[in-house]
């Protein structure tokens, strides 16, 4: 809530119709965001990229595949990386503390690197 408090003491020096219109916006988004949080509608999406031993992409992935739930997609690259993944977690709490550790204690994994997905289309 620092951002709300920040938005309410720059208001004295940008008194415009805009910023006021803008904070309006953005306190109407993060309290809808809050409340969905709290209810555990959103989840965290991210594309988790896999550096791997040479020779062990296939059976890296499958054993992901088996288990690690909460991929959603495990497919093998060509490029820097040699795999990527789309995870669902409930939080950056279970992406980093549950997630992430589950995917190094699989042999084969050399390093990860996660991009979190901040926009998406919405769908029809």
């Amino acid at each position: 809530m620092l951002l709300l408090e920040i938005l309410e003491s720059l208001r004295i020096y940008f008194d415009s119709p805009f910023f006021i219109e803008v904070t309006s916006l953005i306190k109407n988004f993060l309290t809808r965001f809050y409340i969905l949080m709290i209810c555990g509608e959103i989840m965290i999406e991210a594309y988790v990229l896999l550096t791997l031993e040479v020779d062990k992409v296939e059976r890296v992935l499958k054993e992901i595949k088996k288990k690690i739930p909460s991929v959603k997609e495990a497919k093998g690259v060509t490029g820097p990386y040699d795999a990527i993944l789309l995870v669902d977690a409930a939080d950056l709490k279970e992406l980093t503390r549950e997630f992430l550790p589950s995917i190094y204690r699989i042999d084969g994994v050399i390093d990860t690197t996660t991009a979190i997905v901040i926009e998406s289309p919405e769908e029809d």
